[in-house]
């Protein structure tokens, strides 16, 4: 690797660092479940009951439309999606909550295939 491709890999990992949540929940085995339950009362109608998408899209599959890293999915939950059903859920979830909610619904990446088998 070259210095330019060095410097720009460099600006990449610092880029990525700084989008880090401080306050994340990822991984953490009590919020997922805690998560699960906000789920299954405020979500579960539009993105069905396990996640696998009723009308929405399917989050246990590696497809994300607006994003695969937990910071993006974070940034929509609370803000929503402009044009779509997603409405934003940052003030009526409070943060904790919120967090609580993308850890569990990122647990579900991925998933898909292993309950196929």
């Amino acid at each position: 690797m070259d210095s330019a491709q060095n410097a720009a890999q460099t600006d990449e990992d610092s880029s990525t660092a700084d989008r880090r949540i401080p306050d994340s929940l990822e991984g953490d085995p009590e919020a997922i479940a805690l998560g699960k339950r906000i789920f299954h009362t405020y979500c579960w109608g539009c993105h069905g009951r396990n996640g696998t998408g009723a009308q929405c899209p399917d989050f246990s599959d590696d497809k994300q439309l607006h994003g695969s890293r937990y910071e993006d999915l974070v940034k929509v939950v609370t803000n929503g999606v402009k044009g779509s059903p997603m409405g934003p859920w940052g003030y009526a979830l409070g943060r904790k909550r919120l967090l609580q909610v993308v850890a569990y619904v990122f647990s579900l990446k991925g998933t898909r295939e292993a309950r196929q088998k």
